[in-house]
């Protein structure tokens, strides 16, 4: 069971593990993606991304294999996980579990035990440890077990994470981890 995980809905598969053969399409996309038109009170517009060309679920990754790899070094674990704006316009995910790490978790949705989408995201519930090596090595065997690559939508940049340096790179320099 564990503690509620609350995250907010804006961070909903922002960082997303997706299967590497969207890797090519997903870069294009991004280069394709409009100039960030904004002020200081957010952006004038926004781009409704497509869904992948192969999704996940054709990974067919079965929920209880996914938690016998992440399980063993989780600072935590819950399958009470919430969702919204805040405390006032918060939801039950009833689908949807999260491992917590080093200040991210992986968090997966399912359906019938198969896991349908992957994505990181953070909470103050995580330990607070900078060093993100256990974070690291749970990404590093994702990508490489499944074949998956990360996506950044925010930072607008693809990360094969299946390949030691690239996952380093992008824990230290854009998630600022001490790695």
């Amino acid at each position: 069971m564990g503690k509620t995980i609350f995250f907010h809905q804006d961070f909903y598969r922002q960082i997303e593990l997706i299967p590497e053969e969207n890797s090519c399409a997903t870069q294009r996309y991004i280069e394709e993606l409009p100039s960030r038109d904004g002020s200081i009170y957010g952006l004038k517009r926004s781009v409704k991304r497509a869904e992948q060309r192969i999704k996940i679920a054709e990974r067919r990754i079965p929920l209880a294999e996914l938690n016998d790899v992440l399980l063993t070094e989780a600072c935590m674990y819950s399958n009470q996980i919430k969702s919204g704006y805040g405390s006032w316009t918060s939801h039950a995910l009833e689908n949807t579990v999260c491992w917590g790490f080093e200040r991210y978790g992986i968090f997966a949705e399912h359906e019938d035990d198969t896991v349908v989408s992957l994505w990181l995201c953070n909470s103050h519930l995580f330990r607070k440890d900078n060093t993100g090596q256990v974070l690291y090595s749970k990404l590093l065997l994702l990508g490489c077990r499944y074949e998956l690559i990360l996506v950044d939508w925010d930072r607008e940049l693809t990360v094969r994470i299946d390949l030691p340096d690239a996952c380093r790179k992008y824990l230290a320099h854009e998630l600022h981890f001490e790695i």
